[in-house]
């Protein structure tokens, strides 16, 4: 994966556990400044092995660790160095979502070898939104789940988000109000 995910896994780390459980972490797990590049990309292993070590210090499962970084996934790019690739997404959230693929199409151009996940509207609705996640790295809808639920909070959109059940990776946004038009 990507050294933005370890640096936002870092960050989301130091806001729960403070700095000294993050100097001990590090060294628990034999990582280096080098694992935390922004645009370089890591073998998907050593990313994982970083969500899971901090999925069990935290005392959560991995999915719902998972699902709260995505949620902190949303205000890290958005405070930082994808502060303005962010601003260009889109002024609603189902423009933001259509621009999805633009964006990580632009990021992948900077770093090569990256395998970026795709997102495709499947209904659009002033009711509700439904959306495909596609990616060759199974198990990250809880991290997806957490996104829609920060690019809802950034957007003030009150909504009810869940995976369809028995179809894939489909996620179902319904709006408690009709304001993401």
């Amino acid at each position: 994966m990507y050294g933005m995910i370890h640096k936002a896994a870092r960050a989301y780390a130091i806001d729960r556990l403070g700095e000294p459980f993050w100097t001990t972490f590090v060294e628990q797990h034999a990582l280096t400044d080098a694992a935390f590049v922004l645009g370089e990309s890591y073998p998907d292993e050593v990313t994982l092995g970083v969500i899971t070590g901090l999925a069990e210090a935290m005392d959560m499962s991995t999915e719902d660790f998972l699902r709260a970084f995505g949620r902190h996934w949303i205000d890290f790019a958005r405070q930082g160095a994808f502060a303005h690739l962010m601003s260009l997404g889109g002024e609603t959230l189902p423009a933001f979502i259509r621009n999805l693929n633009r964006m990580h199409a632009g990021l992948a151009v900077a770093m090569p070898g990256s395998r970026m996940p795709s997102f495709y509207v499947m209904d659009d609705t002033p009711q509700a939104m439904r959306l495909r996640y596609v990616s060759d790295r199974p198990g990250l809808e809880p991290f997806v789940l957490g996104l829609l639920e920060g690019l809802c909070a950034m957007f003030a959109i009150e909504a009810d988000i869940a995976q369809a059940p028995d179809e894939g990776a489909v996620f179902d946004i319904r709006y408690r109000l009709s304001a993401a038009a």
